[in-house]
């Protein structure tokens, strides 16, 4: 076992060469690495974004390297059903460009129609499902590029293949260096060429986004470790292994041997007999019937599986990658939430708990990177921003219903004028809306200023119905 000043020296070695951030680690320490003098990139073409091999999840010095023995983390089924619900989800709201002065959301705007269709090959929902995926493992991507007609198109690339750099002039970035496949070097972009959304700050890369998961390597191995022994359990009929023990025949005194019998086993009888016992009582052929020659002695190691324990351990995985992303354990289907949930209305709420904790976090993040990097390609006004529309999205249809009535409310009451209830529904407005409701003709608290900049509009009497016109 190696003392700590090896263990130290490990952890060293372990941090110049791992790259934190992305969310995907090097699941095969032996591939080796390639320094290029300024990136770290894997032999087999991707980019080391893996975590410091020698910390331990519980933020000390350990024995187990648990970022290699995870993997990529997105591989991992519980943090993927988290994953795939963000990526179904998240692209129910569209994003706008909002005039703060008027607070309305413009959906047809040349970058918003950009990203509706962001080249010949995306749709709006398959660029921000994969932008969506990235961002919650800590950094997502795309890459701007003009086609042959001078329009802008979109494509996301993994955060695997790109890495912020510091060329040591002050700047917080200098550029990016990309590495599109096993056979291309590293080539550099410059920022410019680069819409990187960021999702928060690493701590150990203040360049890099930062995955709520990734301090979770612990608990997401402890899960993987449980998913293995139920599923070498199930291939194996539920046994936890055999030990054969063969008793040589017995020869009386003065007696010869028996021909074709041995008084010992050989290396290949062994073999045999193990290949025999897996072919018979493993895989699709469990259960089946064994019958072997000679006098054998077969005993089932007593290894204790407590079921109650392996759903605790795989309850506990579950709700610290829920809580991590702020979904409710009941909408993911995990089993902590469904032993939790006990009505439809607890459902609801926790779908609505899911959208305002997890996916609205993430878009207001994703829309200051858009306004920042994607938007100034086509203005430069501060008086525009890139905004999420929340209109249309059925789990917060409650919250639109709550807040049209509320707006309804203030005007018949007189407290806000009809320009302000449609402009807080997102709708458009000018100056004809200016008006309360008590300026309406007929109201019964009609109180005509004359003052008033707005224009009401008339009443018109209703059109008569054809069997009353006169001829």
């Amino acid at each position: 076992m190696p003392n700590l000043i090896e263990r130290a020296e490990s952890a060293i070695k372990a941090a110049r060469t791992a790259w934190s951030f992305g969310g995907k680690g090097n699941g095969n320490p032996s591939v080796t690495l390639v320094n290029d003098g300024s990136a770290t990139f894997l032999a087999n073409g991707t980019v080391n974004t893996g975590f410091p091999g020698a910390m331990s999840a519980m933020g000390g010095l350990a024995t187990i390297d648990y970022a290699a023995k995870v993997g990529d983390l997105w591989r991992d089924p519980t943090v993927f059903i988290a994953l795939g619900w963000i990526m179904r989800n998240g692209p129910d709201a569209r994003i706008g460009v909002e005039d703060m002065r008027t607070e309305e959301i413009d959906l047809a705007h040349p970058m918003a129609m950009l990203l509706a269709r962001p080249n010949p090959y995306y749709s709006y929902s398959t660029l921000m499902s994969a932008l969506y995926f990235s961002y919650a493992l800590g950094d997502a991507y795309a890459l701007p590029r003009y086609n042959d007609w001078g329009d802008m198109e979109l494509y996301w690339q993994p955060s695997w293949k790109i890495r912020p750099i510091r060329d040591g002039g002050g700047n917080f970035i200098d550029a990016y260096l990309f590495k599109q496949d096993n056979k291309s070097k590293p080539i550099r972009l410059e920022t410019s060429e680069v819409i990187h959304l960021r999702n928060g700050i690493d701590p150990d890369n203040e360049m890099c986004g930062f995955s709520p998961v990734r301090n979770l390597l612990l608990s997401v191995y402890s899960s993987q470790q449980v998913n293995r022994l139920i599923a070498a359990l199930a291939t194996n009929s539920g046994m936890t292994g055999a030990v054969f023990t063969h008793k040589p025949p017995t020869v009386e005194p003065g007696m010869a041997m028996a021909e074709g019998a041995h008084s010992s086993l050989t290396k290949a009888d062994a073999d045999l007999v193990k290949q025999r016992y897996r072919e018979s009582f493993t895989g699709d052929r469990a259960g089946d019937a064994m019958v072997l020659d000679g006098d054998w002695e077969v005993e089932f190691p007593k290894i204790s599986v407590d079921a109650t324990f392996l759903e605790k351990a795989k309850a506990i995985s579950q709700a610290e990658v829920a809580g991590a992303f702020g979904i409710p354990a009941v909408v993911l289907q995990y089993i902590v939430g469904l032993a939790s949930a006990t009505a439809k209305a607890s459902h609801k709420d926790s779908r609505e708990q899911a959208y305002t904790e997890c996916l609205m976090p993430m878009q207001r993040g994703m829309a200051e990177d858009f306004t920042t990097q994607l938007l100034p390609h086509f203005t430069n006004d501060p008086r525009y921003r890139v905004v999420f529309d929340y209109r249309k999205v059925g789990a917060l249809a409650d919250d639109a219903n709550e807040t049209a009535k509320r707006w309804l409310d203030l005007f018949t009451g007189n407290v806000a004028m009809l320009s302000e209830a449609r402009r807080g529904n997102g709708l458009k407005t000018d100056a004809t809306h200016d008006y309360f409701a008590r300026e309406l003709p007929g109201s019964p608290a009609s109180t005509a200023d004359p003052n008033q900049t707005g224009t009401i509009p008339a009443i018109a009497d209703p059109e008569p119905d054809a069997d009353e016109k006169t001829p």
